[in-house]
């Protein structure tokens, strides 16, 4: 399982570097956590975001994923 989520940050860490952010997928797991971090603190989800070197979904993302946003 671990050696699955480092597979997947290596992949999405490519796909970022050549340019193709709207090709990234995350697993339900990055989502939630994701998730939870945003609902605790939007600016400082998009903080840790911008100053992280791993890819975390977008806020437009955990927008759509979230139940509390219709």
């Amino acid at each position: 399982e671990y050696a699955d989520f480092l597979v997947d940050e290596i992949r999405n860490a490519s796909k970022v570097m050549k340019g193709h952010d709207k090709q990234v997928r995350f697993s339900s797991k990055v989502i939630n956590t994701a998730l939870g971090l945003w609902l605790q603190s939007n600016q400082g989800y998009k903080d840790f975001a911008a100053s992280s070197f791993h890819v975390l979904p977008s806020v437009d993302l955990l927008k759509n994923t979230s139940p509390i946003f219709p």
